[in-house]
């Protein structure tokens, strides 16, 4: 509890400092910026509970369900009105996903179905219409899909899940492996960029700052939910009933079929490199658990971002 509570310290203490420079630098009145980085503070403090085991396990559906619709709430007092339509479409979203287990035996039918529920609807982007930008130049839809990956994430660990220790910070065998992981798909990278040439060498301006940046914002967020769901709970479940590298390469391959949107649709190059990375992170995640994994993510996006256009 302790490790918790001082991470929501440091949250809320950079959080806060980080908030007001960016309205100020913006010109945001303080009744839009005070409700808009309460409601991003809010979620992030929800957030961080994902990353603390015994923490997560205290969510029940009813709480879960309330969380996902108060960082709306608060966000829209930065608005000229209430969106009392899209907070019924957010709060029918949330139900779904919070209460999915609840009334009915755990199978595995539920399971897929969720997985097939969280992707759509991270794949239709919704919330971009759902939450209203409180200031020109300002998107807050990221807090739904924050909320979005938080809750579904929360329901999948639950009772019955499957088996995982999460934490926000990876231990020194995860960060060697990851790396070591990130290091054997590099070449293998290279080597398809040759023949399809999806991307080119060109450090990025202020790489140097920009690559560990870009690593720790994957390490805490995009690579840390993404992991979870495909190899966490979709590659473990896939090789519980499928076998070992059947179950690795059926969640490698829908890793790779989610970016056929990426960056216009279909992108089959995107599709190819992302099912070798999926390898890649399937076989860290083997060996050494769920921060291997998302540390070789982590490292190769921050690659990627830094020193290839």
């Amino acid at each position: 509890m302790r490790s918790f509570l001082a991470a929501v310290a440091a949250v809320w203490a950079l959080g806060s400092l980080a908030s007001f420079v960016y309205s100020s630098q913006l010109g945001m009145p303080p009744a839009a910026a005070v409700p808009t980085a309460l409601a991003f503070l809010l979620e992030l403090t929800f957030y961080l509970t994902t990353g603390f085991d015994a923490i997560r396990r205290r969510w029940r559906p009813l709480t879960l369900f309330a969380s996902a619709l108060a960082p709306f709430c608060l966000a829209s007092l930065a608005m000229p009105e209430f969106h009392w339509r899209q907070l019924a479409l957010l709060a029918t979203a949330a139900a779904a996903v919070c209460f999915w287990f609840e009334g009915g035996r755990r199978a595995a039918w539920r399971e897929i179905l969720l997985l097939v529920l969280m992707a759509a609807v991270a794949l239709a982007k919704p919330f971009r219409g759902l939450y209203a930008d409180p200031f020109p130049g300002l998107r807050i839809d990221s807090l739904g899909q924050l909320m979005w990956f938080r809750i579904g994430l929360v329901t999948f660990l639950g009772n019955g899940g499957p088996p995982l220790q999460l934490s926000f910070l990876p231990s020194a065998r995860a960060f060697k492996t990851g790396a070591l992981y990130f290091l054997a798909f590099m070449p293998v990278a290279l080597v398809l960029n040759h023949f399809l040439q999806f991307t080119r060498l060109q450090p990025a301006p202020g790489f140097w700052w920009k690559v560990p940046a870009t690593f720790l914002a994957f390490l805490f967020f995009v690579a840390f939910y993404e992991e979870v769901f495909f190899r966490g709970i979709l590659q473990q479940r896939l090789m519980q009933w499928w076998g070992r590298w059947a179950g690795l390469l059926a969640a490698s391959a829908l890793f790779g079929f989610v970016h056929l949107w990426f960056r216009g649709f279909p992108n089959y190059d995107w599709v190819i490199l992302t099912f070798f990375l999926g390898l890649a992170c399937g076989r860290a995640f083997l060996q050494a658990g769920i921060g291997a994994s998302i540390v070789a993510h982590a490292l190769v996006v921050a690659a990627w971002r830094g020193f290839f256009a």
